[in-house]
């Protein structure tokens, strides 16, 4: 340990100076010759079968290099894999664009190039695309109920997975414990929203069939490995360059869409790709996270030592899985700092129509500590004890 002198030490950082002098460079900074830009047109429904879509006047625009429909993405590029699929779960074949129905209001379904993103956004406006709006759900409450509309075919029920975990006697402890309470909590879905949105810059070398691709990512070397799967290439063969990144919060983590496009647009054309994300578009498309309905039941003795949990939840996954794939942070977190031997844990993962969910600050934590805290309170009140008194009692020691 004596060779590692920043052991017990504070480590300076590096970047500081030239960010706070206004010198970083972020993405939408990079700028290479010729580069085309990308818009991207997105389903205006959350559930709609897509009939056909005719591109020949947004083919014709000046200025327009090349359109990009979903039955093409999908005729070249395998499904996005969840980095940490839950054991068990069922695959809900997640691509780059719609193709035949579109399962969130957002998801793309047809993308522009063009040499500037003004001539990219009124070349969409010149594509016919036919919806016929299906059925829709938007709560897991809905997605679960007898004849719900499914969302894929490979996933019954809406249920992605479904799994329990028990320790010790619960039921019995349950049952003798002096107090119990009891409640059912929403989560509310939420986004980070940093300064610098999503975007990236894709560059094909014919002459090596190799591509870079520049992003604003958290983490180059997995969206490498996942963007190789997805287009069938050897991971050697792609580079992911990160520069500076204008926040992030976990939702830039992993392969979105919008990669793929800019990917496959790049070898099309054989210039670079940039595609930058509005607000809108932000809120539409990127990764929403924490919604969730817990029924949890908290048991007591008298003096207040915790006896059991039970906690029947559902997690609302989105339209498809995310980047990571379902939170899995959520059962370990539920007992929190608490010594607490006996637990009764069931979950459902649902698919609705709604943005894929993916990271955001905590993964799973803030919705089993909140779930958890705010009971601890209602005990220490039921039972006339200070809560950091029922606290302390219960902590891990």
């Amino acid at each position: 340990m004596d060779k590692l002198p920043w052991v017990g030490a504070s480590v300076k950082r590096k970047e500081d100076d030239r960010l706070l002098r206004g010198s970083g460079r972020f993405l939408d900074d990079v700028e290479e010759t010729l580069t085309l830009h990308v818009a991207i047109g997105r389903c205006p429904y959350p559930h709609a079968r897509i009939r056909s879509i005719d591109v020949t006047r947004a083919l014709a625009h000046s200025g327009v290099e090349a359109v990009l429909t979903g039955p093409q993405l999908v005729a070249r590029t395998e499904g996005i894999t969840a980095l940490r699929p839950f054991p068990g779960s069922a695959p809900t074949m997640f691509y780059g664009m719609a193709h035949e129905v579109a399962r969130y209001e957002g998801e793309p379904v047809v993308a522009v190039a063009a040499v500037d993103r003004y001539v990219a956004e009124d070349a969409l406006e010149l594509i016919d695309i036919d919806y016929e709006p299906l059925p829709h759900v938007v709560t897991v409450e809905d997605a679960l109920r007898p004849g719900a509309p499914q969302l894929h075919a490979t996933v019954p029920a809406n249920v992605v997975v479904e799994s329990s975990v028990r320790a010790g006697e619960p039921d019995r402890r349950l049952a003798d414990a002096a107090v119990t309470v009891e409640g059912t909590f929403h989560i509310n879905r939420v986004s980070g929203a940093p300064i610098e949105t999503r975007g990236v810059i894709a560059r094909w070398a014919e002459d090596t069939d190799t591509l870079e691709l520049w992003s604003s990512t958290q983490t180059p070397h997995l969206l490498r490995a996942q963007l190789a799967h997805c287009l069938r290439m050897d991971e050697t063969d792609v580079r992911v360059i990160a520069p500076d990144v204008g926040g992030a919060f976990g939702l830039k983590i992993g392969v979105y869409p919008e990669d793929i496009i800019a990917a496959l647009l790049a070898i099309d054309t054989g210039r670079p790709v940039k595609w930058i994300e509005d607000r809108t578009e932000f809120f539409r498309g990127a990764a929403h996270a924490r919604e969730a309905v817990h029924t949890l039941t908290l048991a007591a003795d008298r003096d207040g030592t915790l006896c059991a949990m039970r906690d029947r939840y559902l997690i609302d996954l989105g339209a498809y899985h995310g980047p990571l794939g379902p939170p899995l942070l959520t059962n370990v977190m539920l007992a929190g700092p608490y010594r607490l031997h006996d637990a009764d844990i069931h979950r459902r993962v649902v698919l609705t129509n709604k943005v894929p969910m993916g990271a955001y600050r905590g993964y799973g934590q803030a919705e089993s500590n909140y779930v958890r805290e705010v009971l601890v309170d209602r005990l220490a009140r039921r039972l006339g004890r200070d809560p950091a008194d029922v606290r302390r009692r219960n902590l891990l020691r």
